[in-house]
């Protein structure tokens, strides 16, 4: 169950990003790997400034 959240977590956050890239200056916080059945992917901490 736990890697199904995951994946769903994954989801809403590529859909949270904003479509308009120049607009904002991203920095990443954090990172970590997260890795599923499905395989592996990573996953970001954020700030825009």
């Amino acid at each position: 169950h736990d890697e199904n959240v995951a994946e769903e977590e994954e989801i809403n956050w590529k859909q949270q990003m904003p479509k308009k890239k120049k607009e904002r200056v991203m920095r990443v916080l954090d990172q970590k790997t997260i890795t599923t059945r499905h395989g592996s992917y990573n996953r970001y901490l954020v700030q825009w400034e």
